[in-house]
């Protein structure tokens, strides 16, 4: 009768053995349990400041696309404003050898002016040399007209 009590407790040992196995592993598993947990919250933790962080930088993508287009349209308009100040430089420069050649004519124009008044003044001066030498002789010639007659009227009285 020993025999089948020690087979009991044989296969209750096992029994319990399995039984220890079971709750080793049943408390194994419950610690992958908490692991995956903590590691699920870790990674819903992680992923909602990845979420935040995505949304910050898709708000920072739109603000520097809408810079983008800013300056793109301040460039558009730059470029415009370049053409046009390239037009103004290129008729003042028109303007500017305009202004040189009607300059120069004028400087011309100015020294014929110049030597013709020199040539009219000299001209002047000789025609004012013969009436002066003219009113000269004129008045040279009334002196001795008024001498004589000056010396008549005495000679008649």
């Amino acid at each position: 009768m020993d025999s089948p009590k020690f087979t009991k407790s044989d296969s209750t040992v096992l029994l319990l053995n399995e039984i220890d196995i079971l709750l080793a592993q049943t408390r194994l598993l419950e610690l992958y349990l908490k692991q995956s947990q903590a590691t699920a919250a870790n990674e819903t933790a992680r992923i909602p400041a990845l979420q935040t962080e995505l949304s910050e930088k898709q708000r920072m993508l739109e603000s520097r696309d809408a810079e983008l287009q800013n300056t793109k349209a301040e460039t558009v308009i730059l470029r415009e404003r370049v053409a046009e100040l390239e037009i103004v430089h290129q008729q003042a420069q028109a303007v500017a050898q305009e202004f040189a050649i009607n300059r120069q004519d004028l400087q011309v124009e100015l020294a014929a002016l110049r030597h013709e008044l020199e040539k009219n003044q000299q001209d002047f001066e000789r025609q004012q040399v013969i009436p002066r030498a003219l009113q000269e002789n004129l008045e040279e010639q009334l002196a001795k007209l008024q001498d004589r007659l000056t010396e008549r009227q005495s000679s008649s009285q």
